[in-house]
């Protein structure tokens, strides 16, 4: 079995926009937002700085995810997008896509990485997760996604 941590590649979108569908975690119009990402960024079209790496076993796509830099920050990176193949939640796709996500930030300089995510319940595996690779809920911007849903801001140093 060779499991490896790949970037995307147009082969990839299809899989990638249906597990972005099928985890049932992005509005429609967030969804249109994903494939214009993912699509400016495999035409080569998005800034430098942009990543959309896979999380590939043996020629199947089990997780997908996107992350770049903050333009407006000093080496800040933040995960705008992770989603993992419905069956294979809670077996560790995540965590592996995070760590790398991680290393490839620190090998450019990178001191903070960023993930932000839903205050919903359906986002506590999520959350937790992120609590697991030692990130820190650094706040919490209420009703920012409609009035009873906040967004979650999880943060963690890359110093050390």
């Amino acid at each position: 079995m060779t499991i490896t941590i790949r970037p995307a590649q147009h082969d990839d979108a299809h899989d990638i926009m249906d597990i972005a569908v099928d985890s049932n975690m992005f509005l429609p119009e967030e969804l249109t937002g994903v494939g214009e990402m993912l699509d400016t960024w495999l035409d080569n079209a998005a800034e430098p700085g942009h990543e959309w790496i896979v999380l590939d076993d043996n020629g199947t796509i089990k997780g997908a995810a996107y992350y770049a830099i903050e333009t407006m920050a000093d080496n800040v990176w933040n995960v705008f997008f992770i989603a993992v193949k419905a069956e294979q939640r809670r077996c560790g796709v995540a965590s592996q896509m995070i760590t790398f996500i991680e290393q490839a930030v620190k090998d450019r300089g990178g001191r903070i990485v960023l993930i932000e995510t839903s205050s919903n319940a359906q986002f506590e595996p999520a959350r937790q997760c992120y609590l697991k690779l030692n990130f820190t809920h650094e706040g919490t911007i209420r009703q920012f996604y409609g009035d009873t849903e906040d967004k979650m801001v999880f943060w963690k140093s890359l110093a050390g």
